[in-house]
This record gives structure tokens, sequence and C-alpha cells, in this order.
């Protein structure tokens, strides 16, 4: 579905009863079978975008802090575009996470990105930090060069979420 909408997908037909809505009567059904049927639907949420920005100080190397704030600003666009709400934050240190329901959440973190500083020290236990406002089936994408491998290790608590991880 667009624009965060939720979507019906067609699941079954069952048999009218009284009290079924009649605008779930499928009349096509009907015209050539003449039984009321009635089309069961399931609700498709779409999934929330969350984006993660590494901020330690191996991003600083190469260029690599640049590149990730524009493709964490690209995604979080599209993200935006697509459902109409995306999460963002960067890691180690202070963790800030950005709620991007609206468009004037969307300039506090471009502003946000023009100014923040590149961290010294590196803090993998993160994904603990912020697992509490992770939604269950959501999509992560993490921005890192994964310079400390301990990030791995999180993976599988991501998992237990059913959280799709893209890195």
């Amino acid at each position: 579905s667009r624009n965060g909408e939720r979507s019906l997908e067609f699941v079954k037909y069952h048999r009218y009863l009284p009290g079924d809505d009649l605008r779930r009567v499928d009349w096509n059904v009907y015209s050539r079978w003449k039984e009321l049927v009635v089309k069961e639907y399931a609700v498709e949420i779409p999934p929330l975008w969350i984006v993660g920005l590494d901020t330690s100080a191996s991003m600083k190397l190469y260029g690599k802090s640049l590149f990730s704030r524009q493709l964490a600003v690209a995604l979080l666009y599209v993200g935006f575009s697509l459902l109409e709400r995306a999460r963002f934050f960067a890691y180690p240190g202070k963790i800030k996470l950005f709620r991007y329901e609206h468009k004037a959440a969307f300039q506090k973190i471009l502003s946000y990105l023009k100014t923040f500083d590149i961290e010294k020290t590196s803090n993998s236990n993160f994904i603990c930090d912020l697992f509490p406002f992770f939604p269950k089936n959501s999509n992560l994408i993490l921005i890192s060069d994964f310079y400390d491998e301990s990030y791995q290790k999180f993976f599988p608590l991501l998992q237990s979420k059913n959280i799709q991880a893209t890195v």
C-alpha cells in the first residue's frame, strides 16, 4: 500500500450470515451461483523503517561520514514518501531517536545531521539501549563500516522480534 495506509488483501469467502456487512457481499458470485458469499480480508500494516547511522571515529576516515549522512537522508526521504513514517537514530554515544511522522521532524533530522560530531568512543551495546523502541516487524537499516565486529552478536536479538536488518 502507498502512504502508510493499511491495505486489505483478499483471503477467502464465507457464506453470508445475518449481521455480515452487505458491502462485502460478492454480487458477481451471487449472480452466477445464487448464493450469498462475503469476502474476507486480511489487514496489512506497512513496516516501519528505522535508519541507524554509525557516528564512531572510524566513520571519519575516507569521507565515510559525509556519504553516510547523505545516504541516511535519502533513505529517510524514501521511507517517508512510501510509508509516511520512519525513525532515525545515531550511535554510539548519547543516542538521540527521531520519530519522523511529519515534515517538521525531517527538518530537525537535517539540522542534526549537519551539526553532530563524530564520537571518539565505540558503544556496541547501542542495540540493547534502543531495542525497546524497535516495533515488531520493522525494517532496520544500519549505515556503518562495522569496524567493531561486536555488532554481529545483536542480529539474533533483532530476529527474535522479526526485525529485518539491512547493513
